[in-house]
């Protein structure tokens, strides 16, 4: 299993929508990547590693895929309308990242 994990640095004077981006991006990409997605994460940054901090990221993402090659190819083939659609809920150019899923241990609800 892959994620593209995109993280969206909190700072000062930015926007970030969240309602857009659950609400208009993400079907945007699940239309984007079709079949490749299997699951979408979305976390609102909430706070910092100490009680009084600010989280360090607005939200941070994660769109899993079954292996690394349909991650690259639906994540860098698509890169061009990505970036344009992004423009329309944020003024942040997120860090983004590809990885290998090495562990799992959620527990069944």
């Amino acid at each position: 299993m892959a994620k593209i994990i995109t993280f969206y640095p909190r700072s000062v004077g930015t926007k970030f929508d969240m309602d857009y981006y659950c609400d208009k991006f993400v079907p945007f990409l699940e239309e984007l990547f079709g079949e490749a997605l299997k699951g979408v994460e979305v976390d609102r940054g909430v706070y910092g590693g100490e009680p009084d901090d600010p989280p360090a990221f607005i939200a941070i993402a994660q769109y899993i895929f079954d292996n690394q090659e349909e991650a690259v190819q639906n994540w860098f083939s698509n890169l061009d309308k990505i970036n344009a659609e992004r423009a329309k809920f944020t003024d942040i150019r997120p860090i983004a990242q590809i990885t290998d899923l090495k562990l799992d241990k959620r527990r069944a609800k």
